[in-house]
């Protein structure tokens, strides 16, 4: 399979939006002040009170809520049609649609997304699991997490983007290995999206 490279940043998308839920979701429900706090803070959220976080991600009025970021998971896949076997395509729209205002209907709607996806062409699988690591570096950034195995993993996905002829992503991705700070992050996600753009 040839993807064009909009349909490559769609799936990126769809594995960013997938892996910020996963992550948000495997805290729900929060019980612990003290935790909440630290967890919305390290979102740039103010929120001082577990269930008052518990809300905020559950509330569909919130932007940022768990919901709504699978609704934009839900835009990527919408402009997947094309790329997405006809069953997978149905089947994610139908699980999403689907998901109620529990933890437990997230959790089993990741599940679902990631049964679905898994079994589609490996060139999706490539871009979707580059999504996932790279939100992946974002949250042990924010909670100041051990990189090396991430970096280790990363760096096996950057091979196969080479052997696809991404390879100006090199120099940026070499100053992120050497140094894994905030700048270097932004300045490798940058050379990402200008690739997704060329």
């Amino acid at each position: 399979m040839v993807l064009l490279n909009s349909s490559a940043h769609h799936i990126y998308w769809l594995g960013r939006y997938l892996m910020r839920i996963k992550f948000a979701v495997s805290h729900l429900p929060f019980t612990d002040d003290e935790k909440a706090t630290q967890f919305a803070a390290a979102f740039g959220l103010v929120i001082d009170q577990a269930e008052l976080l518990n809300c905020y991600m559950l509330d569909t009025k919130q932007t940022y809520s768990l919901l709504n970021q699978f609704v934009i998971a839900k835009d990527n896949i919408q402009e997947l049609r094309g790329i997405l076997s006809s069953s997978a395509y149905a089947e994610l729209n139908h699980t999403i649609k689907s998901i109620q205002a529990h933890p437990n209907s997230l959790r089993q709607a990741l599940t679902k997304c990631k049964q679905i996806l898994d079994a589609e062409h490996e060139d999706i699988a490539l871009f979707l699991h580059l999504g996932q690591k790279i939100e992946q570096f974002d949250i042990q950034l924010r909670f100041q997490q051990d990189l090396t195995g991430l970096l280790q993993e990363l760096d096996k996905l950057l091979q196969r983007l080479n052997d696809l002829e991404w390879n100006r992503l090199n120099q940026s991705w070499q100053l992120l290995k050497d140094h894994p700070t905030w700048d270097a992050y932004y300045n490798f996600t940058q050379q990402l999206e200008y690739m997704f753009e060329a």
